[in-house]
């Protein structure tokens, strides 16, 4: 997986589109989120749906990265944080996760 480590979030977003392409899965990428808004009150812009034989949502996909360090740690608990909502409604939920940017330990 090491040659994922440095793609950007659309990068990493058109990798995980190619997986499911080879899945044949249905999917559809940047859905506003039927379920409500994110964990911090804004509207919800889901990276990847991917959606079942009739048409329903099986599962949330999002792609995150971050490559310097900064806002890491708080872009990881957002993502978590809407994943585990998700799932409490229904939706399962990935997170895939590239980069460098975390802050050293103190």
């Amino acid at each position: 997986m090491k040659e994922y480590t440095q793609l950007n979030a659309e990068e990493l977003k058109r990798k995980v589109c190619e997986i499911l392409d080879n899945l044949n899965l249905s999917y559809k990428t940047e859905v506003n989120s039927k379920i409500g808004s994110s964990i911090i009150g804004k509207g919800r812009r889901v990276d990847v749906v991917v959606y079942d034989k009739k048409g329903g949502v099986f599962m949330h996909i999002e792609c995150k990265s971050q490559n310097v360090s900064g806002t890491t740690e708080d872009k990881l608990f957002k993502a978590v944080a809407e994943a585990a909502r998700d799932k409490t409604l229904g939706i399962p939920s990935v997170i895939v996760f590239s980069g460098f940017g975390w802050n050293a330990a103190d």
